[in-house]
């Protein structure tokens, strides 16, 4: 797991690739979202203000757009405080499962842990899990053709320069 240092360097770098909204949105990827880059529809339990919506949410019966419409409607807002609590929030808890699931990136140079926390707070488990190629060369400590199998995926295209920074973590070993 992360030190504390480069756990709120990991904080400080998703706080600014995210940005911050105080109301909710629809972010690229089409889900309801909110302060730095909570997706509400994965993490239901920060509407449990809304439990009627909440509800909506868990049954599958409203997303994105009208999900949106409706926080704001009801007047949902989120301070930089509440943001960024909440940020570390679920980066803790996707932690957590990540190295449920993946025990080896223990052994790993803290930047190139970053690397996959970053990845899962992004876009969730379920799709960095699906990074096959580079998880294993990164099991096998193969970092170059990790960091360059990260470049060649449909994310990288999606995200810009934050596959880029991220590859150079993978690739240096330190967080730049």
């Amino acid at each position: 797991m992360l030190d504390e240092i480069n756990m709120a360097k990991l904080v400080n770098v998703l706080k600014q690739e995210e940005g911050y909204k105080p109301t909710p949105y629809v972010c690229p990827t089409g889900h309801a979202s909110i302060g730095n880059g909570t997706n509400l529809e994965a993490w239901p339990a920060f509407l449990r203000d809304y439990p009627d919506i909440a509800a909506d949410v868990a049954a599958g019966r409203i997303a994105g757009l009208q999900l949106v419409q409706r926080l704001i409607g009801v007047g949902m807002k989120w301070s930089r405080e509440k943001s960024e609590a909440t940020l570390v929030a679920v980066l803790e808890k996707t932690t957590q499962e990540l190295f449920k699931a993946m025990p080896w990136i223990n052994d790993m140079a803290a930047s190139r842990e970053a690397v996959f926390m970053d990845m899962a707070y992004n876009m969730g488990l379920p799709r960095l899990f699906g990074f096959k190629k580079t998880l294993a060369l990164a099991k096998d400590e193969n970092w170059e053709a990790a960091a360059d199998e990260m470049l060649r995926s449909r994310w990288a295209a999606q995200v810009g320069g934050r596959s880029i920074r991220l590859s150079n973590w993978m690739r240096l070993g330190e967080i730049v």
